[in-house]
C-alpha cells in the first residue's frame, strides 16, 4: 500500500524531462533584476557625470565673458543651455551663479569672504552671507585678496525610472572658476544700474 503512494514521487524525481524550464522560472527574476539593477545605477552615475560636465561648461563660459554686465537673461539661458546638456526637463534643473571675492585675512581660516553678486534660477535663492561662510567656506579655494571667484552650483533631480532601492534624489554640483580676462565680471539686474 506504501508503494502506491511512494511510486508516483520516485517517478517524478527520476525523471529528467522539463528541467531546462523549471530552472529558467527559477533563474529568470534574478536575471531581470539583475538588469533592471544595472540599467537604473548606470543611469543614475550617468547623470551625475553629465551634471559635472554641465556645471565645468557653464563656469568656463561665465569665465570667459569680456565685455558688458551679466544679466538675468544670461543665467536663465544658462540654465536652458544646462537642461539641455544634462537632458533633464526644465523644471528638474537649476543653477544658481555667484561672484565672491576675498577682502581680508585671505589666507587665513578666518579669512573675510564676500558677495558681489548671486542669481539663482527656478526659485533658486540668492546666497547669502550666512550660506557663504557656513557652507561654502570649506569648498572655496584661497584667494588673493580682492581677488574674484565665479561658484556655480548645479542641482538636477534624479528619478529612477522603476523603484529598485533607489529613491528619487538631488545631485548637486559646485565649481569654482576665475574670471579669465577681466578682474571682476559686473552684474546688472534689469534696473539699469551696474
Amino acid at each position: 500500500m506504501a508503494r502506491l503512494f511512494t511510486d508516483p514521487f520516485r517517478r517524478f524525481a527520476r525523471d529528467d524531462r522539463g528541467n531546462m524550464v523549471m530552472e529558467l522560472l527559477l533563474v529568470l527574476p534574478f536575471f531581470i533584476w539583475a538588469i533592471l539593477g544595472i540599467i537604473i545605477y548606470f543611469y543614475g552615475f550617468h547623470l551625475k557625470t553629465l551634471n559635472m560636465t554641465g556645471s565645468y561648461t557653464i563656469s568656463d563660459l561665465i569665465s570667459r565673458q569680456q565685455e558688458g554686465p551679466v544679466t538675468p537673461a544670461d543665467i536663465e539661458g544658462l540654465d536652458d543651455m544646462f537642461a539641455f546638456l544634462t537632458d533633464t526637463p526644465d523644471k528638474m534643473s537649476r543653477i544658481r551663479v555667484t561672484l565672491v571675492y576675498c577682502e581680508k585675512n585671505c589666507d587665513t581660516a578666518a579669512r573675510d569672504l564676500d558677495i558681489d553678486w548671486s542669481y539663482g534660477t527656478d526659485n533658486a535663492p540668492a546666497m547669502t552671507e550666512s550660506d557663504l561662510a557656513n557652507v561654502f567656506d570649506s569648498k572655496i579655494p584661497i584667494l588673493p585678496t580682492n581677488e574674484r571667484v565665479i561658484l556655480v552650483e548645479t542641482q538636477v533631480l534624479y528619478r529612477p525610472p522603476v523603484w529598485f532601492g533607489v529613491f528619487p534624489r538631488t545631485m548637486d554640483s559646485f565649481v569654482a572658476t576665475r574670471p579669465r580676462f577681466v578682474p571682476k565680471l559686473e552684474w546688472d539686474d534689469g534696473s539699469g544700474s551696474v
